[in-house]
């Protein structure tokens, strides 16, 4: 049985890990606000795409037209409420 690879056996050089608090704060904060423009522009799109979605909903039940023709819609929302 062989034993236990160490740094010495394998010659990796030995991984820099932050030393204080602050350094352990600044990486996981950098980490975690690294994303955020593309998800703030990917929520804005759809948030957009929300609103379109609700003034033309709003803009066909004004219409008052006939509403045999709803179908699409109803099974639009029948979807979005069975995966939601």
């Amino acid at each position: 049985m062989h034993p236990l690879p160490t740094t010495a056996t394998n010659h990796h050089p030995p991984e820099d890990f932050p030393s204080s608090p602050r350094e352990v704060a600044e990486e996981v904060l950098g980490k975690a606000q690294a994303p955020w423009p593309i998800w703030r522009a990917a929520l804005t799109a759809l948030a957009l795409l929300f609103i379109l979605g609700v003034i033309g909903f709003l803009l066909k039940v004004a219409q008052g037209t006939n509403h045999t023709a709803w179908g699409y819609y109803a099974s639009v929302v029948g979807f979005l409420y069975t995966t939601a």
